[in-house]
């Protein structure tokens, strides 16, 4: 059962996260304008932090903070490890951005099936 609400596109961007004091970089491997995944980065679920990234069609460095909702190392059916974030306040600007990239992905997939 797919319970994702937004539709998402594979991607290949580093993602710096902002924790405290603390800063960390991991790889997004998908995203859609509800939030990302990111590989094998583990998080307490509830979670949050500050994330920034920029899409491989923009320049636009994009901030915004997210909470921990999934973690693979807690579903024993996963062989892959990482935390689905989602995205807590999403700016319009970043939402479009985010959109566009997704719905393009989406396009040139189908175009190519």
């Amino acid at each position: 059962m797919n319970r994702r609400k937004h539709q998402r596109a594979p991607v290949e961007i580093w993602v710096k996260e902002e924790n405290g004091d603390f800063f960390f970089t991991h790889r997004a491997s998908n995203i859609s304008v509800g939030g990302f995944f990111l590989e094998k980065k583990v998080f307490r679920i509830k979670s949050s932090a500050t994330f920034f990234f920029r899409l491989p069609t923009s320049d636009e460095l994009i901030v915004v903070r997210g909470r921990s909702v999934y973690d693979t190392a807690l579903d024993p059916d996963k062989t892959s490890i990482g935390t689905g974030i989602q995205f807590t306040d999403l700016s319009l600007d970043a939402k479009k951005l985010i959109h566009e990239y997704v719905t393009t992905f989406s396009r040139s997939k189908r175009s190519t099936s």
